[in-house]
């Protein structure tokens, strides 16, 4: 008999990973921070993603902010790509920025993209000498 009182990690769907996978478990850990329905995988998630804007325009996709964080929380995970893991959620930020209605906020992009922008700003000033804003 299965003692209740044991505790397990949740394991990892056996099911293949698609898209709209990522993006329910996405929303519910960082953006309603809720328990998943299903767990994935973070980093076959990210590799999944990044093949597909590789095929895809992430100009042309408003879903897209998934990418963007993503990438951002797994960038805590993974010190050593941490600047190129923030690169590539400022690209998807910024990429869901301009395909939304102007003046529009949403908190789960914003306050995650301010905080890319904190930790790139003095290579992107070199880069670029002007703010992003």
């Amino acid at each position: 008999m299965l003692d209740p009182m044991t505790l397990t990690a949740p394991a990892v769907g056996a099911e293949p990973l698609t898209r709209e996978a990522v993006q329910a478990y996405v929303w519910a850990r960082y953006v309603d921070f809720s328990a998943p329905a299903v767990v994935v995988d973070e980093d076959a998630a990210l590799a999944l993603l990044e093949a597909h804007y590789r095929e895809h325009p992430i100009d042309a996709d408003a879903e897209c902010f998934y990418y963007g964080i993503l990438a951002y929380e797994r960038s805590f995970a993974r010190p050593h790509l941490r600047r190129r893991l923030l690169r590539v959620a400022l690209q998807a930020f910024d990429a869901y920025r301009r395909q939304t209605s102007e003046g529009f906020a949403w908190l789960p992009v914003e306050d995650r993209r301010a905080h890319v922008v904190d930790d790139l700003w003095p290579a992107l000033e070199r880069v670029v000498g002007t703010a992003l804003d």
